[in-house]
């Protein structure tokens, strides 16, 4: 049987159990970094492919341990926001592979190029709830920093600074939710109406044993019409039925409980998930201000140029 936890720390369980199972290999994918203005470039492009799979494994580490919540809970979009959505991933995607499929480092940019990118990746801050997207974002955002030369360092870790802001909220609301629904489990168990029972350190989340319906003895009294007497003769004795009231409310408690399990189960899995994608924004972010004098400092080559190809070596 798991380990009994109290409501105040529920939530520190899941998150560390989260992290647990994940956090070395985001560590692996993210610390390291890939853009510094010294490295060759054929190393930056396989770290580009690289960091892809390595992002993918981490949620797929995820997905086997608990369900991935799909998207971010509060933030709204609509059908057009989707289609935009879209077409800023399918170009940043689709610049990375011409990016990838360079044979020299390029020194210069399209200013349509440099303009596009930046905004597809504005978009993807602003209003991207795909927690898979989001957990991408380091790919992304080292691709824009390898593509500018770190012209786009600011942006990057700003852009990354109010996503990772974005996912912070969203767990913490559900994890209020979390604890107000632990807390009021932990209430009924304390009743009554439950023989035993905690809040407990992974799923099921709550365990309990209920008391037993019950019966009472009641009297009653029925008279017997009684010729003899010309009357009638009262008749008096004790019966069990069943205690309604007990019953009733015993009832009540065992379906709250087992409402509030399946809710916390809910909520758990959507709570390690946000928690996953938050560390690794966080770990990216680390890396960026870690990273910032090797990304920004020194002489760039890359120059920006009004019109032509994306990538040019002149």
């Amino acid at each position: 049987m798991p380990d009994p936890i109290t409501a105040s720390v529920v939530i520190k369980t899941m998150a560390k159990g989260a992290i647990a199972k994940v956090g070395g290999k985001i560590i692996e994918s993210v610390a390291p970094g890939i853009f510094s203005k010294d490295k060759d470039f054929g190393e930056i492009k396989l770290q580009l492919t690289k960091i892809a799979k390595q992002l993918d494994e981490v949620l797929s580490i995820a997905r086997d341990t608990f369900a991935l919540v799909e998207q971010l809970p509060n933030i709204v979009s609509d059908l057009i926001d989707e289609q935009t959505l879209y077409l800023a991933r399918t170009k940043i995607e689709s610049s990375i592979q011409v990016y990838i499929n360079l044979n020299v480092k390029p020194n210069t940019i399209s200013y349509e190029e440099l303009t596009n990118l930046l905004q597809s990746w504005n978009i993807l801050i602003d209003k991207e709830k795909k927690t898979q997207v989001i957990n991408r974002l380091p790919r992304y955002g080292e691709y824009l920093l390898a593509a500018t030369d770190g012209k786009l360092y600011n942006a990057v870790k700003l852009g990354v600074t109010d996503k990772l802001t974005d996912v912070e909220k969203a767990y913490e609301v559900i994890g209020e939710n979390i604890v107000t629904l632990a807390k009021e489990a932990e209430s009924i168990i304390s009743g009554k109406y439950i023989k035993s029972g905690s809040i407990t350190d992974e799923e099921p989340w709550v365990v309990w044993v209920a008391e037993g319906t019950k019966t009472k003895t009641v009297t009653r009294t029925i008279s017997m019409p009684c010729s003899a007497c010309n009357g009638s003769i009262d008749y008096t004795f004790e019966e069990e039925v069943p205690d309604t009231a007990w019953n009733n409310e015993l009832k009540n408690k065992k379906d709250r409980l087992a409402q509030i399990k399946a809710s916390l189960e809910t909520l758990s899995n959507q709570y390690r998930s946000l928690i996953v994608s938050a560390e690794v924004l966080r770990t990216f972010l680390k890396s960026l201000t870690e990273r910032e004098d090797s990304i920004t400092s020194g002489a760039s080559n890359l120059k920006v140029v009004e019109i032509g190809e994306p990538f040019t070596t002149v």
